[in-house]
């Protein structure tokens, strides 16, 4: 019965260190990386992306726009977000094409998560909306 307790014990603090760590570590991993080369891959210049600014930072929305037009995207900058108080970077795809918007999360950086937004009455595929946490280039 001890025994059986101490293992159990044992296993929760590994569970809970690899749960820790592993949020909070990077490393490299190959089949990692030669997805991101895929992902990058993707045909950006048909990739439609508008781009807003959330934050109170000027410009934020061009220079990004500029980011993305560099890498050959179809980017638009849109000016600022109807709320300026975006933490985070959000990268939408409104038309289903993850692959798209993974693209273009890896350009800007973005580990935020991505949405998926059916939208018949907008003509773009990606909306970026840029947050505080975005670091220009």
């Amino acid at each position: 019965m001890r025994k059986e307790i101490l293992l159990t014990l044992i296993l929760l603090v590994i569970a809970a260190s690899a749960i820790i760590l592993g949020s909070s570590v990077e490393y490299y991993n190959p089949a990692l990386a030669i997805a991101a080369q895929a992902r990058a891959n993707v045909v950006p210049d048909r990739s439609f992306v508008y781009v807003f600014n959330g934050t109170n930072r000027q410009g934020l929305a061009a220079r990004t726009t500029e980011l993305l037009r560099t890498r050959g995207f179809d980017a638009h900058s849109k000016g600022n977000a109807r709320a300026r108080t975006y933490t985070r970077t959000l990268v939408i795809s409104r038309n289903g094409k993850m692959e798209q918007a993974r693209a273009v999360a890896e350009v800007l950086g973005v580990r935020t998560p991505f949405f998926l937004i059916s939208d018949t009455e907008t003509t773009n595929e990606i909306t970026v909306i840029v947050g505080d946490d975005f670091r220009d280039r």
